[in-house]
């Protein structure tokens, strides 16, 4: 029987991908590059990481961190790689606030291509989302900041000992609310 819902979790290293996984993540966008809103990862990444996990695993198809709005030529290399859904938050910063606008997406697209609401999706939100908008997939980072609590590295460097990793009980809480719907 196929599942009436899909949750995909960002991930932007091959530790938060399994430790998604492990924590029921149905499918995995595996990126690199947080702190510019992710980009295509590497080859190797994405070979180890099949390696890893048995669910399937898509990387984000991004030619360049920074804003969303693309060059012709950056359109043409996203469109190469194929496209089979398109991630949105509906026009705004939160997927919360362009509901309505995703909405109307999922409508126009009636099963073509799958509409995926993200961006500021969170267990909190995500019943009035899915309702409201009539999604069957659903994406978020669910990420938290870890710090390294025995670093190795001078104070002279003045590094930041810290990586974005997953929330596992976030994970846990965005399946069980979709258990529920």
């Amino acid at each position: 029987m196929k599942q009436k819902y899909l949750l995909e979790i960002a991930t932007f290293s091959l530790m938060g991908a399994v430790e998604a996984f492990r924590a029921g993540a149905q499918r995995i966008e595996l990126c690199e590059n947080p702190h510019e809103g992710g980009t295509t990862p590497s080859y190797g990444m994405m070979a180890t990481a099949k390696k890893l996990i048995n669910i399937p695993i898509f990387p984000i198809i991004r030619p360049r961190g920074g804003h969303f709005v693309y060059s012709k030529s950056e359109r043409e290399v996203i469109i190469d790689c194929g496209c089979h859904r398109i991630l949105t938050s509906g026009q705004y910063p939160s997927v919360f606030d362009g509901k309505e606008n995703v909405r109307i997406l999922v409508e126009r697209a009636n099963g073509k291509i799958a509409i995926m609401p993200g961006s500021g999706l969170n267990s909190q939100n995500l019943k009035e989302i899915a309702h409201h908008t009539g999604a069957s997939e659903f994406h978020t980072a669910a990420r938290k900041t870890i710090f390294d609590k025995n670093p190795f590295s001078p104070k002279t460097m003045n590094e930041k000992m810290s990586y974005t990793s997953i929330d596992k009980k976030e994970i846990q809480k965005l399946l069980k609310v979709l258990s529920e719907l």
